[in-house]
């Protein structure tokens, strides 16, 4: 039971110091195209992979990802220009996501 939580505060932690790091590096700087991928984009993706490889301290930092993006200032790209593209990729991944968690063999 020890090995889970510890899993799981990992990818949480780790998924903050990201998230501290791109804050320090890359706020508020032009990212062309990419702008429309935003945390939970990214935290969706690891959430697929986690599952897929069944690798708990991955679907953490992906949960992680989404919580960094929920207290960011404007979370989930709204009021932003790109607030449609991303939501719709934010929806596709979604359905990703949860198709890979119910398709897994247990």
């Amino acid at each position: 039971m020890f090995i889970p939580v510890v899993e799981s505060l990992t990818g949480l932690a780790l998924a903050f110091l990201a998230d501290a790091i791109w804050r320090a590096k890359f706020w508020g700087k032009d990212r062309g195209k990419l702008r429309v991928l935003e945390h939970y984009h990214w935290g969706l993706v690891l959430c697929t992979l986690g599952f897929a490889l069944k690798k708990l301290i991955i679907v953490s930092a992906g949960f992680g990802l989404i919580i960094a993006e929920e207290l960011q200032q404007h979370p989930f790209a709204m009021g932003s220009d790109h607030f449609k593209w991303s939501t719709i990729l934010g929806f596709v991944l979604l359905v990703v996501t949860v198709l890979a968690y119910l398709l897994q063999p247990f």
